[in-house]
């Protein structure tokens, strides 16, 4: 959590060319999160993660596509000889 937040406050700076300090950044960012959860509540935080959960599991089917697909590639290249 420590370190999202340091990474928050660094976009911060290097989006602002350096207007925003890094301490500064750390404040709005940690602020927005915490308004966005208070005042979206619990909701937002589950839909915001279902759909993180729904792209990795498609990224992931997609991954594994791909695997079984090369494996079967070797499995036909190795019957051929």
């Amino acid at each position: 959590m420590a370190a999202q937040i340091k990474a928050l406050g660094l976009v911060f700076n290097v989006v602002s060319e350096g207007s925003i300090s890094q301490t500064g950044g750390m404040l709005i960012g940690a602020g927005s999160v915490l308004i966005y959860t208070l005042f979206g509540g619990i909701w937002s935080v589950a839909i915001t993660n279902l759909s993180k959960f729904r792209e990795s599991c498609f990224v992931r089917r997609r991954t594994v596509f791909y695997f079984r697909l090369c494996a079967d590639v070797f499995v036909l290249l190795g019957d051929l000889n």
